[in-house]
């Protein structure tokens, strides 16, 4: 007996390895493991939805359940059937649906696919430290009006698909790990007024499609490594009041075309590769209280209207930054003002050295030789400013008698007589009937002869 309880116990060992080499195999291999099947949990007539016919909260109560864990990570949510859905933490219940997810804090979980199967969410606010990429089922929420992802570990490229999302009016993706380009189809968010992706690893150009988006009234790009120019389509952004594309690699010149932001408050364009001069049209920016073009290459002449008073005095500065660069001009006026006074040292930077700009050498263009005008005698008038009328055969004759005897008339004393003014303008002389009738030279200093 105790032989064959011995045995059995073998036998069991042997099977158990046995079972457990082949589940060893099978994952070696990569074949499915058998996995028993998730419960769907039901939210129908729960406390969660203690009304059977709200179908669509039913359908929204049940996604949520099911994306629970991913979602919170190691951190707790009040989610369960036992309690009603509009008191879950960060969910709001509107018309028989799931209208608000306001979520941060959250215990490093992830943003799950299913999000997308909201279909009436209006607002998304998940921030914290959530890490992953962003799903692009996203784009399948065609109600949402505030995408808000910002201040997470969230990696990978931005979804084009985001593009469809036609009532978006934020979109907030700001201080995260998100690589790759902007997409071109953010250029599709018709409705959006504010545009924030600063402080990713954000990579390529600036699309200029991003100039299509007529309502956006703020757009920071900032801390990327964003390459290229500045796309001039920017200056249809007309209700603009924020414009941020500092600390990136952009090169090239600042667009003029900017100077058609009449709304434009604040602009930082600081740290980059920025080349060129300053554009006058920036001139135009009469609402602008903050400029940032320090730490460029930019050269030149700072535009001539910056150092007046009308321009520097005006009400509602409080920064301009043009240090870090190779401009030139009085920064002593822009940083002291004309009357020398120093109301603009705690907002004025740049003034480091006053700088002169070098006189450019002008270039000088060959030119095919030309004939040399004879110069005319200055004893001849036919056809001068004393005599213009051809005609005046008489006249011309007393005209070159005068002239001729001018200087042995007058010794050193001055008399106007010259063929650049009418004779009739000469000092003493009166003409008549196309003749020299009469020659008065009292009190003229004459110290000649009579000739």
């Amino acid at each position: 007996m105790q032989k064959q309880i011995s045995k059995n116990r073998n036998l069991s060992v042997i099977f158990f390895l046995g079972a457990m080499f082949v589940l060893a195999l099978l994952l070696v291999v990569g074949m499915p493991v058998p996995v028993a099947a998730q419960t769907t949990i039901s939210c129908a007539n729960t406390a969660a939805i203690p009304d059977p016919e709200s179908a669509s909260l039913i359908r929204d109560c049940e996604t949520l359940l099911g994306l629970k864990d991913t979602l919170r990570g190691s951190a707790s949510l009040n989610w369960s059937t036992s309690r009603l859905i509009s008191q879950w933490d960060g969910v709001t219940v509107s018309s028989s649906h799931v209208t608000s997810l306001l979520l941060y804090r959250n215990g490093a979980g992830s943003i799950p696919k299913e999000l997308g199967n909201l279909s009436n969410l209006r607002t998304l606010y998940l921030a914290g430290n959530l890490t992953g990429s962003i799903p692009k089922e996203l784009g399948n929420l065609s109600n949402l009006r505030n995408l808000l992802l910002d201040y997470n570990q969230l990696t990978g490229s931005i979804p084009k698909e985001l593009g469809n999302l036609s009532n978006l009016q934020q979109l907030r993706l700001s201080s995260n790990q998100l690589t790759g380009s902007i997409p071109k189809e953010l250029g599709n968010l018709s409705e959006l007024w504010r545009l924030y992706l600063y402080s990713n690893t954000l990579t390529g150009s600036i699309p200029k499609e991003l100039g299509n988006l007529s309502k956006l009234t703020q757009l920071d790009l900032g801390r990327n490594q964003l390459t290229g120019s500045i796309p001039k389509e920017l200056d249809n952004l007309s209700k603009l009041t924020q414009l941020d594309l500092g600390r990136n690699q952009l090169t090239g010149s600042i667009p003029k075309e900017l100077g058609n932001l009449s709304n434009l408050r604040d602009l930082y364009l600081n740290n980059n590769q920025l080349t060129g001069s300053i554009p006058k049209e920036l001139d135009n920016l009469s609402k602008l209280e903050e400029l940032y073009l320090n730490n460029n290459q930019l050269t030149g002449n700072m535009p001539p209207n910056w150092a007046t008073s009308s321009w520097i005095e005006r009400s509602g500065w409080e920064r301009l930054d043009l240090s870090g660069n190779q401009l030139c001009g009085d920064w002593w006026m822009l940083r002291y003002g004309p009357d020398g006074h120093s109301a603009n040292r705690d907002y004025v930077r740049g003034y480091y050295t006053t700088r002169t700009c070098p006189t450019p050498t002008p270039t000088v263009t060959p030119t095919p030789t030309q004939t040399a005008t004879p110069t005319p005698d200055p004893k001849k008038c036919a056809n001068t400013a004393a005599i213009p009328n051809p005609e005046s055969a008489s006249l011309i004759t007393d005209c070159e008698t005068l002239l001729g005897l001018k200087d042995t008339l007058r010794g050193s004393a001055s008399l106007n007589w010259s063929i650049q003014r009418s004779i009739s303008q000469w000092d003493g002389v009166t003409v008549s009937n196309s003749r020299v009738t009469e020659l008065v030279l009292q009190n003229k200093g004459l110290a000649g002869t009579i000739p």
